[in-house]
């Protein structure tokens, strides 16, 4: 799939997933105000990626930076789930080497997204699916603002669980794809 396609499939998850089922309450004003930066790669190895993440950190760090928060796409690499937890944490560790922990915060998403305290089939695990694997930088003081306005901001991964626990398999698969 082309980067653009990729983007497409991505932009569709957010409106219909992430923004349509309101598994993210904040993600809405980012998206209208076009405050959201989405950077497709598709190099083959996680090396091209880890890249793009250190260009992307220095970039959102800039106080003068026109968007709040990145997605970076991985189109062509990190199809693992294991290798992307690899990469999640050598982001991780480049975020203290870099000296921006505590100001850039970091989600992921991936197509097999699994969370070790939920059984293998639990709908649970779909809060974290995403069409392509995807790291996600956000600004700490942005998250900090969204979650002070916010009430019971801490409440939300649990209601994002039973509400897709209520959900049938089809219409949380239909909501992944971008078709509601």
């Amino acid at each position: 799939m082309t980067g653009g396609a990729a983007e497409a499939a991505v932009k569709a998850w957010l409106e219909s997933a992430v923004i349509g089922l309101n598994l993210c309450p904040f993600a809405a004003p980012v998206v209208r105000q076009k405050r959201l930066r989405i950077v497709v790669r598709e190099d083959r190895t996680a090396s091209g990626v880890l890249g793009a993440m250190i260009d992307e950190m220095l970039a959102l760090a800039e106080p003068d930076a026109s968007h709040h928060t990145t997605l970076i796409v991985a189109a062509g690499a990190l199809q693992d789930f294991d290798e992307f937890l690899d990469v999640v944490a050598q982001t991780d560790g480049m975020i203290d080497q870099i000296g921006l922990r505590g100001r850039l915060p970091m989600a992921h998403f991936h197509p097999e997204y699994r969370f070790a305290e939920l059984p293998a089939g639990d709908h649970g695990h779909w809060t974290n699916r995403a069409p392509y694997p995807i790291l996600h930088l956000l600004r700490e003081q942005d998250v900090s603002e969204a979650v002070a306005r916010y009430p019971d901001a801490a409440g939300i991964p649990a209601r994002n669980v039973a509400r897709l626990q209520a959900m049938s398999l089809t219409a949380i698969q239909a909501a992944i794809r971008g078709k509601p």
